[in-house]
């Protein structure tokens, strides 16, 4: 019986301390549309770079230069662009 108190004593310890933050938290909001994706300046730099590599992978890299190329990603100037595209579409 003591043994079984300290195990549920530890645990209420760790979730106490423990961030609760999770997936529920962070990302769920945004896949049901409660939140939207807003580009930021890390975003942009990174859609930037990927859209400028992913050309001239396309032979070695054939299903990202495809995912790319099938979802617009290669016809348009900014991560923002994008973002827009896809919520009036």
């Amino acid at each position: 019986m003591m043994m079984l108190r300290h195990r549920i004593a530890s645990t209420f310890a760790r979730e106490e301390t423990h961030d609760a933050s999770g997936p529920s938290e962070t990302v769920l909001p945004y896949a049901t549309g409660e939140k939207l994706v807003e580009p930021d300046e890390e975003t942009e730099r990174r859609f930037q770079d990927m859209r400028e590599v992913i050309p001239v992978l396309r032979e070695s890299c054939v299903a990202a230069y495809k995912y790319w190329e099938e979802n617009g990603m290669l016809g348009v100037n900014s991560f923002a662009e994008l973002l827009e595209k896809r919520r009036s579409g």
